[in-house]
């Protein structure tokens, strides 16, 4: 029989945000980005792109959405107050460490298989 594979849903992403989405920010996605659910992002003047220096961090993609060239589009992410799960984020910068600080220092709480550490 075949398995069928089954791509990543919010919850695999996100195990907690502030009530009434209060986590949540409406975001522009710059022009000619291909952006997935889980991708770290950070700030480009006034648009989110695709994260290339670990310590600029500033939002996780709750969406997939790809933008064409000369076009940009809104993006719904994930800006403060949230704990999410390490293994399913996407990063493009080689220091994952890092960017977790810098999630961490906007209020993003990045975790290993979202277990708990009491110490």
């Amino acid at each position: 029989m075949a398995s069928q594979a089954e791509g990543l849903v919010l919850t695999d992403v996100v195990k907690y945000e502030a009530p009434s989405r209060y986590s949540r920010r409406i975001m522009t996605l710059a022009i000619s980005q291909t952006i997935s659910l889980g991708e770290v992002l950070e700030m480009s003047s006034t648009s989110v792109v695709a994260l290339a220096t670990a310590a600029s961090a500033v939002a996780i993609a709750l969406e997939a959405v790809t933008t064409g060239a000369g076009a940009t589009a809104n993006i719904l992410c994930l800006v403060r107050h949230g704990v999410t799960i390490r293994e399913n984020l996407t990063y493009n910068s080689e220091d994952e460490d890092e960017t977790d600080a810098a999630l961490r220092a906007v209020g993003i709480e990045v975790r290993t298989n979202a277990v708990h550490d009491e110490s």
